[in-house]
């Protein structure tokens, strides 16, 4: 089988079929942990700070992760699904990758282009603002990264009864 380092559609597909094996899911979970971790200290390196503001931050992350979670469960068919672990896993990688990139992407462009943006004299408090910016980056990822992946997890879920009805 091929890795599929960014094609989530084709890895669901994969996985609807059967394709992907146990060594397979272990690949895709391996980086999933790496785009896991690298986004916790890319957090970091933009600035991590020590007010309410994080606290929230963090607090809006966990939840709504749980709640991502809970939603490829019942993408991928709740307790009448399969694999739900392989699946989420396998497709954690793609879709991470996916959301690594662009979020690095606007990261750097929101920090590069900030001093030329929001420093121009037309507002008052422009770190308030980059700080707001800031905060919201890491919630509106988490809710792309799970929407996605809930996306792709109701696809498999599909695309896997559709073929095993057309067997019957």
């Amino acid at each position: 089988m091929t890795f599929r380092l960014y094609n989530s559609k084709k890895l669901a597909a994969d996985l609807a079929s059967g394709q992907v094996t146990q060594r397979d899911s272990l690949k895709y979970m391996m980086l999933a942990t790496a785009l896991y971790v690298q986004a916790i200290y890319l957090a970091f390196w933009y600035g991590a700070y020590r007010d309410w503001g994080f606290v929230v931050e963090l607090v809006s992350v966990f939840v709504i992760s749980l709640v991502g979670v809970h939603k490829c469960y019942q993408a991928n068919g709740g307790d009448q699904g399969e694999e739900f672990l392989a699946r989420m896993a396998a497709l954690a990688a793609p879709v991470g990758f996916n959301v690594m990139v662009v979020s690095l992407a606007l990261g750097q462009l929101v920090f590069f282009a900030s001093p030329y943006v929001l420093g121009t004299g037309a507002l008052r408090d422009p770190d308030s603002v980059y700080r707001f910016i800031v905060f919201l980056m890491p919630i509106a990822f988490t809710c792309v990264y799970y929407w996605r992946l809930a996306h792709h997890m109701a696809s498999v879920f599909f695309m896997r009864n559709s073929q095993v009805a057309s067997k019957a």
